[in-house]
């Protein structure tokens, strides 16, 4: 019984792993996308020396507090935000960072959100008034933490690399632009179907680095956006390594059947 177990937890995190790789490729031209990178987690290390394998030498480690000792888990997927090139639109809403910071948004669960999706557009806000959102309507935050919100649609206005946003000639609001230490390991997926906006992990170090005065290493660059850093020749290369993963452990499931079959017909 302990081959069938172990063969079908391979079966689930091969299938764990197609998902995550068809994820990536579905996504190669969306701007802001970060190719999601997983890893699988043994539960056989932990039953031998007690201690996780270092993932630095091996790409797989156990399972924190799992003594199980048998067959394999999929972990959970780590973005990767470096890579991430931009590409010049020439429309004034577009809107990308270069370096490692990221713009701020409302979500929808009323939490922060970390995107590098900048394809924005002003939309009706209540009172009249129009906001800098996404397309999903969710609205842009100012260093202060607010949306971005004007009295009316802009006519004459620019967004400087400091996030400084310019309407009539006269300052306004702000746009922030967040660094967070670590982004790979600190930022995991906001969810609710919204595949380029992140929220920090609990102990993540956020801070918005463009309040006035300040000098950042992130700059933001209107008229563009920040495109998706998927690589296909490796994502293909992953894929067809995930299959070969599943079909393996297929048949090494359909071995185990038949053993356990000669054993009953020995047996009676």
């Amino acid at each position: 019984m302990q081959s069938l177990w172990t063969s079908l937890s391979a079966l689930g995190a091969s299938l764990n792993a197609l998902d995550q790789v068809s994820a990536n490729i579905a996504n190669q031209d969306t701007p802001g996308y970060a190719e999601e990178n997983g890893s699988f987690l043994d539960t056989y290390t932990q039953v031998l020396q007690a201690q996780a394998t270092a993932p630095g030498a091996a790409p797989r480690y156990t399972l924190p507090g799992w003594w199980g000792g048998t067959g394999a888990l999929a972990g959970a997927a780590e973005p990767r935000f470096e890579g991430m090139g931009t590409i010049s639109t020439g429309v004034p809403t577009d809107m990308a960072v270069e370096g490692p910071g990221f713009f701020m948004v409302r979500g929808s669960d009323g939490r922060t959100w970390l995107t590098r999706s900048g394809d924005f557009q002003w939309s009706l806000w209540p009172g009249g008034n129009v906001a800098l959102t996404t397309p999903a309507g969710l609205p842009v935050l100012d260093t202060a933490g607010r949306p971005v919100v004007l009295r009316q649609a802009p006519a004459d206005w620019s967004v400087g690399a400091d996030g400084q946003l310019t309407v009539n000639g006269r300052p306004g609001p702000r746009l922030a632009v967040a660094e967070v230490a670590e982004p790979d390991q600190n930022l995991e997926p906001a969810g609710d179907g919204a595949v380029t906006a992140y929220v920090p992990k609990p102990g993540a170090v956020v801070t918005v680095v463009n309040r006035a005065g300040a000098a950042p290493a992130s700059r933001i660059v209107q008229g563009a956006l920040n495109m998706s850093n998927v690589d296909m020749a490796a994502q293909m290369t992953e894929l067809i390594e995930a299959q070969r993963l599943f079909e393996l452990n297929a048949e090494a499931l359909q071995v185990t059947d038949r053993m356990m079959e000669t054993a009953n017909g020995i047996r009676t």
